[in-house]
């Protein structure tokens, strides 16, 4: 399905599989924050693919040992060939006379009371050459195999180079790092890696995916919307979250269906979310002696102190130490930094965070039925503030976005927008053309021009005739769209030095200040 998240996240991986069934090899490297959304996609893409004619050699490194990560690569091997389920020991038996090298490396190595990487990959290359098997070494996590193995990389390259019949496929949450031994260690001029990030935000295919995972339930915009905004385009949580909407979906109460679906989902202590989330507090009672001090950066970030300004003027702790705890925060994959902004990565667990955690740490609730009603009614708080914002007009969600401006320095991949404050606004609506330009004065000006719909050539052309008078020091102008924008369009505006926004950059800027994504 076009519109699938899943298919969408891993299109690259899909097309290089269907590359290399055809004699072209391109590994490649997934990086995505979240280790189990990751781990999730491919499962699922593995059980889902028609082309079986691949042997996939999928590994994982967290709590294994060498002689676990031999057993786990023997196993995929035999298990593939014979496209049979049983243990190590008969599968070696079973296939001996088909594959007498193959089986004779395996049962050496695993008498050896010290397993090298390099062992194991001969293990695969005898495979390959007397199985005539085009195999997928796919390792998650694979940062972890180099601390499990000496000499990992090296033995790694030569394997990559050499063995044209193996593609292999990488993951890691550790982004900077993964990309720093990928310009080092496995930077290779034979079988180098093509890098594919899974953390893009695809709030409109989300909506999608969402939508169509909840058939023949027909959910309002409103609903689908609060959430998206919840789970990001995250597709563990879509499918998750969706399975328990079916249940909990009643038409003509949306509001008190969303308050039973993030009971059932994140409330009770036994579910998957709960757990998971409990799991990233202990990792953060395991990575800072204060802890405290953490979780109050983490709370207070939930409450609109997204600057790292912001946060030193609540006196936490001096300067250095706040950048010392946010970065490593951020090397932990718990917040993502902007530039001057700086935000919890995981929505989700963000809003368990504040929502749920606070309720279940206080010592003054230990009481059962008092914590469900604060839950309860904080819960309804936020919905109804949530519904307030969502029903606002696009040009006032645009103002309001506008006034979340401080000066601020945003970096967005290889972009930077330099986002003045604003003091005062003017506005001029053109409702036949649903054309909307904006005026807003502090230390500098920002013109903007919003366009209701898809914008073409003869918008920017008019934004930039209507902007010849608006003059000032520093005037920034933009102009957004809240549909799609043509590569003409986006030419002409760079041409003219003019910022252009389309639905999808406008709905990360509301995301990164705190407000609900934009749904037409």
């Amino acid at each position: 399905m076009a519109n699938d998240l899943r298919a969408i996240k891993l299109s690259v991986f899909d097309k290089r599989l269907k590359a290399f069934a055809d004699g072209y090899r391109q590994n490649i490297a997934l990086l995505g924050n979240d280790s189990d959304e990751t781990s999730y996609l491919l499962q699922k893409y593995i059980q889902e693919a028609s082309k079986k004619d691949f042997i996939y050699i999928h590994l994982f490194t967290a709590y294994v040992g060498k002689k676990e990560f031999l057993k786990a690569v023997a196993f995929s091997l035999l298990s593939g060939y014979t496209q049979q389920t049983d243990s190590l020991d008969n599968l070696i038996y079973f296939l001996s006379p088909l594959l007498p090298a193959t089986t004779e490396n395996i049962k050496r190595c695993l008498k050896n009371s010290s397993i090298s990487f390099l062992e194991i990959l001969e293990v695969i290359n005898a495979f390959i050459n007397e199985s005539n098997r085009q195999c997928i070494f796919l390792i998650e996590e694979f940062l972890e195999a180099a601390n499990l193995f000496d000499g990992f990389y090296d033995d790694f390259s030569k394997f990559i180079i050499l063995q044209k019949n193996c593609m292999v496929v990488l993951t890691a949450s550790a982004e900077k790092e993964a990309l720093k031994v990928f310009s080092d260690e496995l930077n290779l001029l034979f079988g180098n890696f093509e890098v594919v990030s899974l953390n893009e935000n695809l709030f409109l295919n989300s909506i999608l995916h969402l939508k169509n995972n909840l058939l023949p339930l027909k959910p309002s915009p409103f609903f689908l919307s609060f959430f998206v905004n919840l789970l990001g385009s995250n597709s563990l949580y879509c499918d998750f979250f969706a399975k328990c909407i079916k249940d909990r979906y009643r038409q003509d109460d949306e509001e008190n269906s969303i308050v039973s679906v993030l009971a059932d989902c994140l409330y009770v202590p036994q579910t998957y979310c709960f757990q998971r989330f409990i799991k990233k507090i202990e990792q953060l009672k395991f990575s800072f002696k204060d802890f405290n001090s953490i979780l109050e950066i983490l709370l207070h970030l939930n409450q609109g102190y997204l600057r790292k300004k912001d946060l030193l003027a609540l006196d936490l702790c001096d300067s250095r130490e706040l950048s010392s705890k946010l970065q490593k925060l951020t090397d932990l994959n718990y917040l993502v930094n902007f530039g001057d902004i700086y935000r919890i990565s995981d929505p989700l667990f963000s809003f368990w965070l504040s929502h749920v955690f606070i309720f279940y740490s206080s010592a003054l609730l230990l009481d059962p039925k008092k914590r469900s009603q604060l839950y309860r009614e904080n819960l309804e708080k936020e919905i109804t503030l949530f519904k307030e914002e969502f029903f606002t007009g696009s040009l006032e969600k645009v103002l309001q976005l506008f006034t979340c401006f401080k000066n601020d320095t945003l970096r967005l991949g290889k972009i930077r927008y330099s986002l003045p404050s604003i003091e005062r606004t003017k506005t001029i609506s053109d409702s036949e053309k649903d054309f909307h330009l904006i005026i807003g004065e502090g230390k500098e000006i920002i013109f903007a021009g919003i366009k209701g719909s898809d914008a073409d050539d003869n918008d920017i052309f008019e934004f930039i005739e209507k902007g010849i008078n608006v003059r000032g020091k520093g005037v920034k102008k933009i102009f957004i769209s809240l549909g799609e924008l043509p590569t003409t369009t986006r030419l002409i505006a760079k041409n003219n030095k003019i910022t252009v926004w389309d639905l999808a950059e406008l709905n990360r800027l509301f995301q990164i200040y705190n407000k609900p994504v934009f749904v037409k």
